[in-house]
């Protein structure tokens, strides 16, 4: 893999702690209520950043002992064979595949999320409506919410 100098620090960031505005791939991830039941997104500046972050690194992140993950790597690498872009994840395959250990209950892009009609955007738009103040939105430089939007979204965890 090839990074751009530029952002090669950023891209060492942990995927929760990135801003959207930067890196606009997603995925919202929740542990299985088990391992905790901590949730929140991750962000990548590819897509097939993102693909891989599920298949080889969330599941190390779920124990030590190699041979008790080797059967849902195994899953997962079935689960996301030959899929290099979001249109092709299958949330009921990743989810069967990672066991009860965590949940992807979202993939896409950061404008898909703030402008979607699906039923999870659209719970993430009302949160923000509801929890942000009209009179905080909007007093980014950029005079738009779209920032104000991106810094829920760092702190959104359900």
């Amino acid at each position: 893999m090839t990074t751009d100098t530029a952002t090669a620090p950023d891209c060492l960031q942990d995927p929760m702690s990135r801003s959207p505005l930067e890196f606009d791939i997603g995925l919202y991830i929740a542990d299985g209520p088990a391992e905790g039941g901590a949730q929140g997104f991750c962000w990548f500046a590819r897509e097939e950043d993102a693909v891989a972050y599920l298949r080889d690194e969330l599941p190390a992140m779920f124990g030590d002992d190699p041979e008790e993950l080797t059967p849902v790597r195994l899953a997962m690498e079935q689960a996301l064979c030959c899929v290099g872009g979001f249109k092709a994840v299958s949330l009921e395959a990743v989810n069967a595949a990672a066991q009860g250990l965590f949940e992807l209950r979202w993939a896409g892009t950061f404008d898909e999320l703030r402008y979607g009609k699906d039923a999870f955007a659209r719970e993430i738009q009302r949160d923000f409506h509801e929890n942000t103040f009209g009179d905080e939105r909007g007093q980014a430089p950029d005079g738009t919410e779209t920032e104000d939007f991106a810094c829920h979204l760092q702190n959104y965890c359900g």
